[in-house]
């Protein structure tokens, strides 16, 4: 993903809704996921271009289906 597409803001803001709904902290979720803070801090501000594994990977720590949240930034 490319950090200065628009897919890449619409996954951020997705992952950062959920965090915050689920009251997880940078430091929870990196404990969780193995990413680091300063990393997942950039993915989550669509800064920084995101691996599809580190997708993968924090879309279910957030209890989020990978092709659940691709559908949901594709246009039908």
């Amino acid at each position: 993903m490319d950090a200065s597409e628009p897919h890449s803001n619409a996954i951020a803001a997705i992952f950062k809704a959920r965090r915050y709904a689920l009251g997880i902290s940078y430091s929870e979720l990196s404990t969780n996921t193995g990413i680091s803070e300063r990393s997942l801090l950039r993915y989550l501000m669509a800064q920084r271009e995101m691996q599809v594994g580190h997708f993968m990977i924090i879309a279910r720590a957030l209890g989020l289906e990978p092709a659940s949240v691709l559908r949901e930034i594709t246009p039908a």
